[in-house]
C-alpha cells in the first residue's frame, strides 16, 4: 500500500465593494491575496514545506443605456507565483424583448492555474529494504505547465410565463479550451514517469435548458438538460462528457408541513478523464422526507433520505460502484 498524506493549509484575505455611480451604471470592484502551503514526502519526495501565493484583482461595470438594454464588462487580473500573471475578460448583453422574455449574448475568456501537483509533484514507489530501493516513478513535475485557458461564447434565453407559472432558462454555447493541461509520459533514467504538461484542448460545444413548473402553490416540477458535443480527434477525450445529462426533480409539500423531494438523473455512456472504464448509462433515483419543527426558541429538521433507491451503479472503475444507501439526519438551530 502506497502511503500518499500530508498536510496541506491555506490563508485567504479578501475585500469587495460596490458602488452606484448613477441610476445607469453600478460597479463592483475587490481583490483577494491566497497563501498556501503543503507538505508531503510521499507525493513531493521532499520532506520541506512547499508554498505558493496567489493574489487576484477584479472589476466589474454594468450599464443601462435603455430601459430594455443591459450591458457589462468584467476582468479579472491574477498574478501567481509559479505561473506569472494570467487577464480573464467577460463581456455580455442583455435585450428585454419584453417584460418576462429577455435574450442574452456573452464571451468569457476563464483560466485554471495548475495545481500543487502539476507544479511540484514527484512521487516514487520503493522497496522498504536498507537501503531502500525505487521500484517505480509515477510523477515527475518538470514545473513548466502554463494555466489552462477556455473561450466561452453563449447565446440564451430567459422567460417567465406567468399565466401558468412556468420559467425557461434556455442557452446554447461554443466553447474552446487551450493549453489544457494533460500527463504525459516523459524518459528519466531507467523510468518514465508522467509529467503535466499542455497540449491543445478539444471544441465543446451544444445547448442546456431547463424548465421549472409550480402547477399548484404545494408542487414545484424542475426539468434540466444538457447536450454536448466534444471534437477534439482523440476518441477517449470525446468521451468524457456524456452526449446528454438529464435530471427531473419533484419537490411537494405535503399535509402537517412535511416535505418530500425526488431527483432523477440519467446520462449517456461516457468516461471520467485521467482513466476509469466506460460508464454506460447510469441512472439514479433519490428520495427524502423532511419535517421541521421547533421548541421554544429552538429550531430543527429531521429527516430521512434514500440514495440510489433504483439500484446502484457504476461510478469510475466496474467495480466501483456507488450503491443504494438510506440515512437519517437531525438539525437543530440555536
Amino acid at each position: 500500500m502506497a502511503d500518499t498524506g500530508g498536510d496541506s493549509q491555506r490563508t485567504e484575505i479578501g475585500l469587495q465593494h460596490s458602488l452606484r455611480l448613477s441610476d445607469a451604471v453600478r460597479t463592483v470592484w475587490g481583490g483577494e491575496w491566497r497563501y498556501e502551503t503543503a507538505n508531503s514526502q510521499p507525493v513531493f519526495y521532499t520532506t520541506q514545506t512547499i508554498s505558493l501565493h496567489q493574489w487576484r484583482g477584479f472589476a466589474s461595470v454594468e450599464w443601462r443605456p435603455l430601459q430594455q438594454w443591459l450591458l457589462q464588462a468584467s476582468g479579472m487580473y491574477e498574478g501567481h507565483s509559479y505561473t506569472g500573471g494570467t487577464f480573464s475578460p467577460r463581456l455580455t448583453a442583455s435585450f428585454h424583448v419584453l417584460p418576462d422574455h429577455t435574450l442574452r449574448a456573452g464571451v468569457t475568456k476563464s483560466q485554471r492555474a495548475p495545481t500543487f501537483y502539476e507544479l511540484r509533484g514527484d512521487s516514487r514507489l520503493f522497496l522498504l529494504t536498507a537501503p531502500a530501493t525505487q521500484v517505480a516513478w509515477t510523477f515527475f513535475s518538470s514545473g513548466t505547465v502554463k494555466p489552462e485557458t477556455l473561450i466561452t461564447n453563449e447565446l440564451g434565453y430567459l422567460g417567465r410565463f406567468r399565466e401558468i407559472n412556468l420559467s425557461v432558462d434556455a442557452r446554447a454555447f461554443v466553447e474552446r479550451m487551450n493549453s489544457r493541461i494533460w500527463f504525459s509520459a516523459r524518459p528519466v533514467g531507467a523510468f518514465s514517469p508522467n509529467d503535466a504538461v499542455n497540449r491543445p484542448g478539444p471544441h465543446i460545444h451544444g445547448f442546456e435548458y431547463q424548465f421549472d413548473w409550480r402547477p399548484f402553490e404545494t408542487t414545484r416540477l424542475m426539468l434540466a438538460e444538457a447536450h454536448t458535443r466534444v471534437a477534439s480527434g482523440d476518441v477517449a477525450e470525446e468521451r468524457e462528457a456524456p452526449d446528454r445529462n438529464t435530471s427531473l426533480t419533484w419537490l411537494q409539500t405535503l399535509p402537517g408541513a412535511v416535505e418530500f423531494s425526488a431527483i432523477s438523473t440519467a446520462t449517456t455512456p461516457f468516461k471520467w478523464a485521467g482513466g476509469g472504464d466506460l460508464i454506460n448509462t447510469p441512472r439514479r433515483l433519490d428520495i427524502r422526507l423532511a419535517k421541521r419543527f421547533s421548541v421554544n426558541a429552538t429550531r430543527g429538521e429531521i429527516s430521512a433520505t434514500v440514495q440510489a433507491i433504483n439500484g446502484g451503479s457504476q461510478i469510475f472503475k466496474i467495480n466501483q460502484r456507488f450503491d443504494r444507501r438510506a440515512f437519517a439526519t437531525l438539525r437543530l438551530d440555536f
